[in-house]
């Protein structure tokens, strides 16, 4: 695994350091952990680094923890996110940048040990092959479904945003009828559907995706798609923890 811890407490920084490179060490697990100590060093280190997964200390010098998570967020979506803190006050705004462990100090041994089955449990699940085909130029390109932010309709044609952006000739009302078979794919408005992995977060009847992009959300139906948003959301999470009878 390749992680980065970000606190200004050299203190806390170097106990926590130390605790992960215990758990390496006992259970043969290689871990390569970059430290930081401001949140613009991680940021400037994760444009050119892909890490497994990331901890931030909720009280930062510079900026908070979730404020520093809301910005990672736009550049890796799906990076699970450990939050390290004294306090249970922010588990809420957590959960809002997606978030996958609270972690309270002091930081044990045994809950590091935790973190990792759980992280290793998530990382087992088998790489998602389904792929939306698309015709270009009159030849066809698969599009991975979790590559997928969300698509556009403009009259007969669709804008695909995702790790590329394509541009097809294809009625919405059929891109939507393939896709919103998969739990991902939810349809918020007329002409636009989203991947519910990608939302940073639904209030106010908008939604902000990971980009920062925006779209209102069909006020007749908003309830219903808020919902079912916090249920993916959980479900996720709930997969992710219960997948190998974890306790």
């Amino acid at each position: 695994m390749n992680l980065a811890i970000v606190d200004d407490n050299p203190e806390e920084l170097q106990k926590l350091y130390k605790t992960i490179m215990d758990y390496s060490r006992t259970h043969d697990v290689a871990i390569a952990c970059d430290c930081f100590a401001t949140s613009a060093a991680f940021l400037s280190a994760c444009a050119q680094i892909s890490y497994s997964f990331v901890i931030f200390d909720i009280y930062l010098q510079d900026t908070t923890g979730i404020d520093l998570a809301a910005e990672f967020r736009r550049i890796a979506p799906r990076t699970p996110i450990v939050f390290l803190t004294s306090s249970p006050e922010h588990r809420a705004d957590a959960f809002r940048v997606h978030a996958f462990d609270y972690l309270e100090k002091p930081v044990t041994g045994e809950m590091i040990a935790r973190l990792f089955d759980e992280l290793a449990i998530t990382q087992e699940e088998e790489t998602d092959t389904q792929a939306f085909s698309i015709s270009i130029d009159r030849k066809q390109i698969p599009v991975l479904y979790s590559d997928i932010r969300y698509i556009t309709s403009d009259s007969n044609y669709l804008q695909i945003q995702g790790r590329d952006v394509f541009r097809c000739r294809m009625p919405f009302r059929e891109a939507a009828s393939i896709l919103t078979q998969d739990e991902r794919f939810l349809t918020i408005n007329r002409g636009i559907l989203i991947n519910l992995d990608y939302v940073q977060h639904m209030e106010n009847a908008s939604c902000t995706m990971c980009d920062s992009t925006t779209f209102s959300i069909h006020r007749k139906n908003a309830a219903a798609i808020t919902q079912a948003y916090i249920s993916h959301q959980f479900k996720r999470r709930t997969k992710a923890l219960t997948k190998g009878g974890l306790s």
